[in-house]
């Protein structure tokens, strides 16, 4: 997706911030970062990779580093075709990745 191969029209959220755009969801996209409209309830942000079907290996994300603008925890849902979303599971638990303050650094 940072390569832009995906195309933006693939791309939609919950809600997008007016100072935002849904491209900038991209990983080490300089012009800003995804924000959602709002930081209560459940935010999501969905690319769509129909008709081509892809692997997903990994899911990098990072902040704004403008701002103090970051998602704590996430998790990974997906669906094929017409069928229901279905989260991602490893040992029948959801997988939760949460993002550390700490590791975050601001200049």
């Amino acid at each position: 997706m940072e390569d832009g191969s995906i195309p933006d029209n693939t791309i939609t959220a919950s809600s997008t911030h007016r100072n935002s755009k849904l491209a900038w969801g991209r990983l080490h996209y300089s012009p800003g970062s995804w924000r959602a409209n709002t930081d209560t309830g459940y935010q999501w942000f969905q690319v769509s990779f129909v008709p081509e079907v892809k692997l997903i290996t990994h899911i990098a994300t990072q902040g704004n580093g403008k701002n103090w603008w970051w998602v704590e925890e996430y998790y990974v849902m997906y669906k094929k075709g017409q069928e229901a979303l279905k989260e991602y599971m490893e040992n029948n638990q959801r997988v939760v990745s949460k993002i550390l303050e700490s590791s975050i650094a601001f200049s």
